[in-house]
């Protein structure tokens, strides 16, 4: 259903504001009042779009801000995990060291006790 003639000023009205000109609607050029209209819808669907356009690029940086966070946290991570991994040999390596000192310690009691004198330690000293 269409507006009443009342109904459509009123539209007309809200979107290009009140007709101050005191002139009737059969003295209005109706092409000067379509441009007006269209010039004003053209207006707001630019803003719209601008504003679009604003919002997407707002989140594409914040993507690639997350991205770039998420690559630096992978980085440390992974440096961490190198540390780790080197301390974690470090102590193999030393308690590998240590299990060998401790059987040639070994070897070396049981051999003085087998008689071997050369393989005794001499007694430790206290000063």
């Amino acid at each position: 259903m269409l507006p009443t003639v009342d109904e459509a000023r009123a539209i007309d009205e809200d979107a290009i504001g009140p007709d101050t000109s005191g002139e009737t609607t059969t003295g209005v050029d109706t092409d000067a009042a379509g441009s007006a209209m269209a010039a004003i819808e053209a207006s707001r669907l630019r803003r719209a779009n601008a504003e679009q356009l604003a919002a997407a690029r707002r989140q594409l940086d914040q993507i690639s801000a997350d991205k770039q966070a998420a690559r630096d946290r992978l980085a440390r991570y992974r440096e961490a995990e190198a540390a780790h991994a080197a301390a974690v040999a470090d102590y193999e390596a030393q308690l590998e060291a240590s299990r060998a000192a401790r059987r040639r310690w070994e070897l070396d009691v049981a051999a003085c006790q087998a008689g071997r004198r050369e393989r005794c330690q001499p007694p430790a000293t206290l000063n």
